[in-house]
């Protein structure tokens, strides 16, 4: 006979099970409901295509000056300009690579295209002066340099569709916007890449949900862009000051979200598919240090803010496990308490199933293969460690490094930013 403390235990422990799982289940829904949404409110680059600038199918669009800076990016530059260089967008009129500081073979690699198509030309840069990021310095500088109609800024790890440049213009035309911004897929090559990466560009569009970024309402906006592609009209890059006014920024692409949004032009963030790819990071040094980065200018350097991000981070890793633990207790117990057995046995189910399909489609979003759910549960503790590092950085006033240069930072209080 069971005892009546066996049995409290046993309907406790089912209980408990039963909230947890229920509590899942809820934020799994409320997290589709939340990729429901971005996607329609996503612009569309596939109508982009169909744009035909009000001159029929023959007609050209605006010019376009793609502004790429580089700071030692021999690995991936060749594949990048061949890639835009191969674009069908027949208004791409120059292509102006910004080698900053460069001691690898990026110099020399751009030299090659420059000798082979005349859109292709180099800046070098020396030195970045004092007050300056090094990404806004050449981008201004490469700014100076364009002639196009658009400004298309965009980074040397990036791989462009022959199509993007042109859906990307025709989106732009089409939805009379003045800027637009794209996010891609992703590439996963390392294992650190397979495990944390999804995690990170998860935790990012939490804090900025495409459908919040695409709000006709500046007052209900939450301004967001991707510094690797960012395709302004001129008009509207030059209202905000060009990158001269954001010049110490360390992270330009939200800065400038958020002055054009102020200044009252119309944005738009898309979902760029397989038609624009992106390699963040090669190392794992560069992918902490450049993560912490983003998620301290993300949470506006606010430390309260990405301490609760990387809690929540460590109660979602345990997710499977409590899922899995609700459908073994709940079977476990049916012939002692078949409504509670159901109940668990249920809920642990549904919130098993609900995660993996919500999982699989933002692991699909972003190109990460299914196998890397797998390692879903160390990417979140990777990533909660890395919020809490970056809570600690800037409690201590450590600064940040990048790209050859330290940045003094400030934590700003809750609410004030």
């Amino acid at each position: 006979m069971i005892s009546i403390s066996s049995i409290l235990i046993l309907t406790t422990t089912g209980w408990v099970l039963s909230v947890l799982c229920g509590g899942l289940c809820a934020f799994w829904i409320a997290a589709a409901l939340v990729i429901r949404a971005g996607g329609k409110a996503s612009p569309s680059l596939a109508g982009g295509l169909l744009h035909d600038f009000g001159r029929g199918k023959e007609g050209i669009g605006p010019s376009v000056s793609v502004v790429m800076p580089a700071h030692n990016e021999e690995e991936l530059i060749d594949e990048s300009l061949a890639s835009i260089r191969s674009s069908d967008y027949v208004n791409v009129i120059e292509i102006i690579v910004v080698a900053d500081r460069c001691t690898d073979g990026t110099v020399a690699i751009v030299l090659r295209h420059q000798g082979e198509d005349g859109r292709v030309r180099l800046i070098e840069l020396d030195e970045c002066p004092t007050g300056w990021s090094g990404k806004c310095h050449s981008c201004w500088n490469g700014y100076r340099s364009a002639t196009g109609d658009y400004l298309l800024f965009t980074d040397a790890d990036t791989l462009f569709d022959t199509k993007l440049v042109r859906a990307s213009v025709g989106c732009m035309w089409k939805g009379g916007l003045d800027f637009l911004s794209l996010l891609g897929r992703l590439r996963f090559e390392h294992d650190f890449e397979r495990s944390a990466q999804p995690i990170a560009a998860m935790t990012l569009m939490r804090m900025y949900p495409i459908a919040k970024a695409n709000r006709d309402d500046a007052k209900k906006r939450r301004p967001f862009a991707n510094g690797q592609f960012m395709l302004f009209s001129r008009e509207a890059y030059e209202a905000v000051g060009t990158h001269e006014r954001l010049k110490g920024a360390i992270l330009e692409d939200l800065r400038f979200a958020r002055r054009l949004t102020n200044h009252g032009f119309k944005l738009g963030v898309a979902l760029a598919g397989d038609m624009f790819t992106v390699r963040m990071y090669d190392t794992v040094a560069r992918f902490h240090r450049g993560w912490k980065r983003i998620f301290i200018e993300g949470a506006n350097r606010n430390i309260p803010r990405l301490r609760i991000a990387g809690a929540r981070l460590r109660g979602l890793s345990i997710w499977p496990i409590v899922s899995a633990a609700g459908i073994v207790f709940g079977f476990g117990v049916l012939r002692s308490d078949f409504a509670l057995g159901i109940v668990t046995a249920g809920l642990g189910f549904v919130s098993f199933a609900l995660g993996f399909f919500v999982l699989r489609r933002i692991y699909d979003l972003q190109g990460a293969p299914a196998r890397c759910l797998l390692w879903f549960w160390s990417g979140c503790l990777q990533v909660a460690a890395l919020l809490s590092e970056a809570a600690r950085d800037l409690r201590d006033d450590r600064g940040i490094e990048w790209a050859a240069l330290h940045y003094e930072v400030e934590s700003r209080e809750e609410g004030k930013g």
